[in-house]
């Protein structure tokens, strides 16, 4: 038994026990009186904010309004009180502790391909990520597919990134050998089984395929066979990865030759990376610098064209969250429906009957702080740019379908200019602006790692939805590099083709218009484009095509083979 403590001790542990009390009471008191100086001083900062927003916009609709008609005038005047209401209501759900938005518990995850030779021995690999930074990430012998790597406080804001292992490196099953089989067996030519088996080493390298008509003859080899799902998955991320690998080293020459300072070369690559993932970019400068860059490329046209849907379906995403974000934000609760009704129809390339609402949208766009080509984006999307009017007149030959659209793109830029109130064109602006928006609203991308998937590194998936916008953006792509002058090409890294280059034609404008808004059109209406469009055949919708058509006939196989066969020789 212990004995007994003596009165002085206890009674000295009481005196220091309700010292500690008093000296908790007198930090919270002190705490709590900080916290409430902060949150009014929030308070009032958020209300000047709410009524300079309400008062810009308020001048922004009126202005467009008065164009409509006296009635439109009446309805603005009702929409501008509505905002501030719904802003005052936000300020009020802030003071309340409540949050508006959140994307904790998201991770910024990167799918990064292994070649076989490092996932087996060991090694090193080179990851780019969204912060346009690289990093050299040791690799373990015996890689396993799908481990997962932290890179502590190397994210978009300091956070931490994870980096997911793909590699054909798979010591049970053996892919190599089941993949070379497949091959052996094919009815096609020794020469054409032989290139097939050289692209396969190459992308099981984790490099570029150069070969790329060997690689789509593979591509239909391997996933129109029996084989395990496992072996047909990797097998994607593989080839997919070789065709990334040919974007990625063409990008890479480009920047070593440019005339930019690092940290400008640093948010073109992480343009590339947030489109490799699916997701959202939002700085549209780096971005044009981006598609100048692809589209004036030696790459082939099939992968331009991969890059270019990819490319515009992230700044779409982008241009959506933006605009839904807007609608949400300044329209009131009762109203938001039909703008966002009015808006979905633009989007998804479909005709707007309500044209009172059209121009309250129209005004409400105006008003807000989004750069030009988004602006310039969503009046193309608005307009239907791609279909033929009564302002501009029809020429039959060759290429006139693009002047007519081009025509309409520097309308278009010209009235934003003239008519948006607040054009927001910083050049070096965060890129990640909009991506805790676009986990939210990014469902018709398809492919997003945000959404759990692979990006560009897994099975090509095209949007169900947003078909306009895509549509609207590609070609501002394409009209955007057009009109870039040959000093500012030289400015980054783009030189003019030279005679090694035989298969570099250069970039024609109007023939790419054409291909695009033909490729567009099939994945609106899909069907196996190998007639009609060679080159889209295998490397935008030809694995969803496969995988869904794994019980074609054997006549229909056979087909196939002989026209990816005849293309191959050609």
């Amino acid at each position: 038994m212990s004995k007994k403590q003596p009165s002085s001790f206890w009674q000295a542990a009481n005196e220091m026990t309700q010292g500690m009390k008093e000296a908790i009471a007198k930090q919270a008191s002190q705490a709590g009186q900080a916290i409430s100086k902060k949150a009014a001083d929030v308070k009032d900062q958020l209300q000047d904010q709410a009524a300079g927003a309400a008062h810009n916009l308020s001048e922004a609709i009126a202005k467009q309004a008065s164009q409509a008609g006296q009635a439109i005038s009446q309805k603005a005047t009702t929409v501008s009180a509505s905002a501030t209401q719904t802003t005052q209501s936000w300020i009020s759900q802030v003071n309340s502790g409540k949050s508006t938005e959140s994307s904790e518990g998201i991770e910024e995850v990167y799918h990064v391909f292994i070649g076989y030779e490092i996932a087996q021995k060991g090694g090193s690999q080179n990851v780019t990520l969204k912060s346009g930074k690289s990093y050299d990430i040791k690799i373990e012998p015996n890689l396993e597919n799908g481990c997962k790597r932290r890179l502590k406080k190397c994210g978009l804001q300091g956070n931490d990134a994870f980096v997911v292992f793909h590699t054909l490196f798979h010591e049970s099953l053996n892919i190599y050998r089941q993949i070379n089989q497949q091959v052996a067996h094919a009815p096609i030519q020794s020469l054409s089984k032989s290139q097939c088996s050289d692209a396969y080493s190459v992308l099981n390298a984790g490099l570029a395929v150069k070969n790329l008509p060997a690689l789509d003859l593979l591509d239909f080899i391997v996933l129109s066979a029996n084989l395990p799902r496992e072996i047909r998955d990797l097998y994607i991320i593989g080839s997919q990865n070789s065709r990334l690998r040919a974007i990625e080293e063409c990008l890479e020459e480009a920047l070593a030759a440019a005339y930019l300072p690092e940290a400008k070369k640093r948010l073109i690559k992480s343009a590339y990376q947030l489109i490799r993932s699916g997701e959202a970019v939002g700085n549209f400068t780096a971005l044009d610098q981006l598609n100048a860059i692809a589209l004036n490329s030696y790459l082939c046209p099939e992968l331009i064209y991969q890059y270019s849907i990819a490319a515009a379906t992230s700044s779409a995403l982008a241009i959506d969250a933006w605009i839904e974000q807007g609608i949400l934000n300044q329209i009131p609760a009762k109203e938001q429906k039909k703008y966002l009704a009015v808006y979905h129809n633009i989007r998804d390339g479909e005709a707007v009957d309500d044209a009172e609402t059209l121009n309250l949208l129209d005004a409400l766009i105006l008003a807000s702080d989004l750069p030009t080509a988004p602006q310039v984006i969503y009046k193309l999307a608005r307009d239907r740019f791609h279909e033929p009017d009564d302002d501009f007149e029809f020429n039959t030959f060759l290429g006139s379908d693009f002047l007519t659209a081009f025509q309409k793109y520097k309308k278009a830029v010209k009235f934003v200019q003239e008519n948006a109130a607040n054009l927001n064109d910083d050049p070096d602006q965060e890129l990640n602006h909009p991506v805790k928006y676009v986990l939210r609203t990014s469902t018709f991308a398809g492919n997003s790692v945000a959404e759990g998937k692979l990006g560009l590194l897994g099975e090509p998936a095209f949007p169900q939805q947003g078909i306009g916008l895509i549509r609207a953006t590609v070609f501002w792509a394409i009209a955007a590099v057009s009109d870039i002058e040959t000093q500012a090409k030289i400015y980054l890294g783009i030189t003019p083709p030279e005679p090694s280059q035989p298969n570099r034609i250069g970039f024609k404008p109007p023939e790419m218009y054409e291909q695009m808004m033909a490729i567009l059109d099939g994945m609106i209406y899909p069907q196996l484009p190998l007639t009609s469009h060679p080159p889209t055949a295998l490397n935008q919708r030809g694995f969803g095509g496969l995988m869904g058509n794994f019980m074609m006939g054997n006549s229909e196989k056979q087909r196939i083979l002989r026209e990816l066969e005849a293309r191959l020789n050609s």
